[in-house]
């Protein structure tokens, strides 16, 4: 009895079954790969080929939404990672802000800097090192020649 009920459960919930739930579709012209164990929906929904619409026919308790509202979910759960990764630099970004460069630096003095680096920050002056990164010309790597040498004074 186990063992029918096994393949039972394995059948309604194989990919084949779910892929022909979800779209109607061949799973060879739908699956990006096949599942090889359990996933959770937002798992389901970071596939390309599926959506929050799309799910709605193995999540039965999922609340119905509105077009917008539903692509807002989409966009939240397939770029996740993106979005994660972005506000952790933008963090980084605000923190460098609060990192004050002195006002009677001439930066032809610090070795390390790109030629570019120092002609480019001599002539803007930046307050910090928020403002020296935004400026054309100075690269990541010139930040973190300022960052080393401030932490050496």
């Amino acid at each position: 009895i186990v063992a029918a009920q096994t393949s039972a459960y394995q059948a309604m919930f194989s990919p084949s079954a779910l892929i022909s739930t979800i779209s109607g579709l061949r799973p060879s012209t739908v699956w990006s790969t096949l599942l090889k164990s359990g996933t959770t929906l937002a798992e389901l929904i970071r596939r390309p080929e599926l959506s929050y619409a799309s799910i709605a026919a193995i999540d039965e308790e999922r609340p119905e939404l509105g077009r917008e509202v539903g692509e807002q979910v989409n966009i939240s759960i397939k770029y996740e990672g993106y979005i994660k990764t972005q506000s952790e630099k933008i963090e980084h970004m605000k923190k460098l802000e609060y990192i004050k460069l002195p006002t009677d630096i001439d930066y032809k003095t610090i070795s390390g800097l790109r030629l570019e680096a120092q002609e480019k920050l001599n002539k803007h002056k930046p307050l910090n090192i928020g403002q020296a990164g935004r400026i054309s010309g100075v690269n990541p790597a010139d930040v973190s020649v300022l960052l080393i040498w401030l932490g050496k004074r």
